[in-house]
């Protein structure tokens, strides 16, 4: 997308109607899009399928957008703008409620991570295709995670490792890759879509836990793995 499509300012290229019936046909021809583009891509969004999906005429769509672009940079914003305004109404929340241990911390910042990844058709569509929604994308989850290291360093009492603040900075990086793997995989299986793997999400949590705890650390001396110049290198059973 290029042109008007690329502007974030309300109304750049809307005309937002004020009788309740334009607004509900001008709600169904934005629907309409999305169900497209979920199904087929931005390029599956033209303006005739649009007002057929919906129901809708071609006058009308016009008396409301100026061009296809301003739609699709609409819909762009409704999505990112809605994942912002969600994401900051939980993180208020969770600050509100407060009380809340390191590792019913660490379980809610892996369940977002995991939740943030989980695959959304139009999303898709348009971080394959808009350049614009990438930046938006890439600042999303810039502010999600400097709020989770803000929410997690909250617990640094509880935590073992010699520096909280790089191992809070350095444990979501390495859970942000690895609910990445999780979320490739069971889009390749052909998962539900709209599912978290509960399992893995468990498991990431008491790693990233562990982690931070530093209870990875700990144990009996012979529960641990022994260190390298200790395997012998002709022993096949080591």
């Amino acid at each position: 997308m290029a042109g008007r499509g690329s502007q974030t300012q309300e109304g750049a290229g809307i005309r937002p109607p004020v009788q309740a019936r334009s607004q509900r046909t001008m709600r169904r021809m934005v629907e309409a899009a999305r169900d497209l583009i979920a199904a087929g891509g931005l390029n599956a969004a033209s303006v005739h399928a649009i007002v057929d999906r919906g129901g809708a005429s071609v006058g009308s769509f016009y008396a409301r957008f100026e061009s296809r672009d301003d739609l699709l940079g609409h819909i762009r914003d409704e999505v990112w703008g809605g994942a912002g305004q969600r994401w900051a109404d939980a993180v208020a929340q969770r600050e509100e409620e407060g009380g809340r241990g390191l590792q019913a911390e660490v379980l809610w910042a892996c369940r977002v991570l995991l939740t943030l990844l989980v695959e959304d058709p139009v999303r898709r569509a348009f971080l394959l295709e808009d350049p614009a929604a990438r930046h938006l994308e890439a600042g999303l989850q810039e502010t999600i995670r400097s709020d989770l290291v803000r929410l997690l360093q909250r617990h640094r009492g509880e935590m073992g490792h010699p520096e909280p603040d790089f191992a809070v900075e350095f444990g979501l990086r390495l859970v942000l890759g690895g609910a990445r793997e999780i979320m490739a995989a069971e889009a390749e299986a052909g998962a539900e879509a709209a599912a978290v793997p509960e399992r893995a999400l468990e498991e990431l949590a008491r790693v990233f836990g562990g982690y931070l705890s530093g209870e990875m650390e700990r144990g009996p001396a012979d529960a641990r793995p022994p260190l390298v110049d200790e395997i012998d290198p002709f022993d096949v059973w080591s």
